[in-house]
């Protein structure tokens, strides 16, 4: 009992932010590295030649953002900066719509440009991105007035072990969640210091910085400014002349940052999409335990439809575990502090109900079925993934029943929940953690010839891939209404190892993977019967429809190969049209 009471004392006991930090960086990286070996952060490991999906199709997402991050990098210098010759040849594309993380390529562009090496720093951001939350989570539980050790260690381990952090592997930019938990510090903070200028500023630096990560992050950290913003002047803390000032301060630094990146274009008003309803949280998912090492059947289960993987909303183990013990004290927090945060609160609100979207499922029973116009659909479309919209609630949720953990229960018992409650989160994600692990060491297996195919880009000046990716997944959407089993299902991820090969050898390609992108398919079968060049390397997939197939000629410079044929007229061979 004497040595816990000093272990209880001195987890308990104050100490320096920098400590804190320390702590946080420190299991942070350590759970980072339990992860990803030391070739996958440098960006030379087996996995960047084609990396493996584990959770679905979170291989071609990766593959998606490699191939976009290293058009740019090896791009020349133009304006808009994130423009890219490389793919989507001839008219090129900005890899913000490609979710390729553009500070990050941005860096490597520099990199590229100082040393004429490129290097990959996708897996060095990865290592971040799963480190970070610890660092953010110990500075909001210390915004909020806790800087005791047993906060920054249970927060720390609590955050980084996140089930919906984890499982979303395969979106890289959506992986930078930390960005989440730091903008609610800076709610916390702002709230009190309302007039301090310097938070402002941060303000105007960070949500540019966000918006080069991920949209869908740049709206949950800016609704914590706005929510900081309001509730201040709701409290009369602020004049409405001294809001107005710090809204102009953000957008400008938004506008700063969108104009010469080419994000403020025309190409905004593509953004909205169709998918609204179906990429929705389920409402039982932040409470049902799913993907868990705490109850092992359930260690692949996932609960809903199946569009619902990307509302996957599991709050984890131990944040269940203190929510439940916290329960009664959170209800008096609401009593008591509700309207100190009413505008916060507010934004919660909407964001539940927006993950949850027009379409309301409890398990697979629809609960609610609200018609909305095409119109207002297609503009919800914007965030068509609506479910990724319960993450602030979840980490607020998180980082609170910590907080009230703390103030509730005596030193030594509120020690000993936290470290339960830590460790449960950890076993809980295991079989996500483990995953992620095995996924790091090895390439997807290929559907295709890789050396044969590098062989021949390396001999092009460029690639013309039919069908390219977006009019093979229209084939699929007006054709089959889903992907198809065997090889007509290959199309995609073989335009994907093309559009690898591309760009690590600099050859324009007319394939791109952008979610907001809509070719003239009939353009384009047009352009498989004009007369091909030389020099340009034709990319014909196995998968292509009947009217394609029969319309093949194995002419000159024509041959198959394992997953593709392929037409490439030598420099000096005269110019043959197809038959």
């Amino acid at each position: 009992m004497r040595l816990w009471s000093r272990i209880t004392t001195f987890l308990t006991g104050r100490r320096s932010f920098a400590t804190l930090l320390l702590i946080g960086l420190v299991i942070g990286i350590a759970w980072s590295l339990s992860m990803l070996p030391l070739s996958f952060v440098a960006g030379t490991g087996k996995f960047w030649t084609f990396p493996p999906g584990i959770f679905g199709g979170d291989g071609e997402d990766i593959a998606t953002t490699e191939a976009g991050y290293l058009a740019l990098v090896k791009a020349p210098w133009t304006l808009p900066v994130l423009f890219t010759p490389l793919l989507n040849a001839p008219q090129g594309i900005n890899i913000f719509w490609l979710d390729a993380l553009p500070w990050v390529s941005l860096a490597g562009r520099l990199l590229h440009s100082a040393t004429g090496v490129p290097v990959n720093l996708i897996g060095l951001f990865l290592l971040a991105c799963l480190a970070l939350p610890a660092v953010a989570m110990t500075t909001l539980l210390a915004a909020a007035g806790h800087r005791e050790p047993i906060a920054a260690l249970s927060g720390s381990l609590i955050a980084v072990a996140t089930p919906y952090l984890l499982f979303r592997w395969g979106h890289i930019a959506l992986s930078a969640q930390f960005l989440i938990v730091l903008a609610l510090s800076l709610y916390l903070v702002h709230r009190r210091r309302p007039r301090d200028l310097r938070l402002a500023a941060v303000w105007s630096l960070f949500l540019p910085f966000v918006l080069l990560t991920n949209v869908y992050l740049l709206a949950m950290c800016g609704a914590c400014w706005g929510a900081a913003l309001m509730q201040r002047r709701v409290d009369g803390r602020i004049s409405t002349e001294w809001a107005a000032v710090e809204v102009l301060c953000v957008a400008g630094g938004m506008l700063m940052v969108m104009e010469p990146t080419g994000i403020l274009s025309s190409d905004l008003g593509s953004a909205a999409s169709w998918g609204f309803g179906w990429w929705s949280m389920n409402l039982l998912s932040p409470i049902v335990p799913q993907m868990s090492g705490l109850i092992p059947p359930l260690a692949r289960f996932r609960i809903g439809m199946p569009g619902q993987y990307e509302g996957f909303a599991w709050v984890g183990g131990g944040v269940l575990f203190l929510g439940v013990l916290t329960a009664r004290a959170w209800l008096r927090w609401l009593r008591a502090r509700a309207r100190a945060h009413l505008v916060l609160l507010a934004v919660f609100g909407l964001f539940f109900l927006f993950a949850l979207s027009n379409r309301i499922y409890a398990g697979t029973f629809l609960l609610v079925d609200i018609n909305l116009p095409a119109p207002l659909v297609g503009l919800l479309g914007m965030f068509r993934s609506s479910g990724r919209f319960f993450w602030p609630i979840g980490y607020a949720f998180a980082a609170g029943s910590i907080v009230l953990t703390l103030r509730n229960f005596r030193p030594a018992v509120s020690t000993a929940l936290l470290a339960v409650a830590a460790l449960l989160q950890v076993i809980d994600v295991e079989p996500i953690r483990s995953a992620i692990a095995a996924a790091t060491l090895e390439a997807a297996a290929p559907d295709l010839d890789r050396a044969k195919a590098a062989a021949l880009v390396q001999r092009a000046h460029e690639v013309k891939v039919f069908p390219s990716y977006d009019c093979a997944l229209q084939t699929w959407f007006f054709g089959h209404q889903s992907q198809p089993e065997g090889p007509e299902g290959k199309a995609p991820l073989l335009n994907l190892e093309f559009q690898l090969l591309a760009v690590r050898n600099d050859r324009p390609i007319n394939s791109v993977y952008a979610a907001r992108l809509h070719k003239d398919c009939q353009v384009e079968r047009a352009e498989m019967h004009e007369p091909r060049r030389r020099g340009t390397l034709y990319i014909y997939l196995l998968d292509l429809p009947p009217w394609q197939m029969s319309e093949l000629p194995l002419a000159d410079g024509c041959a198959s190969a394992r997953g593709f044929r392929y037409c490439l007229l030598p420099e000096d061979q005269q110019d043959t049209a197809e038959q």
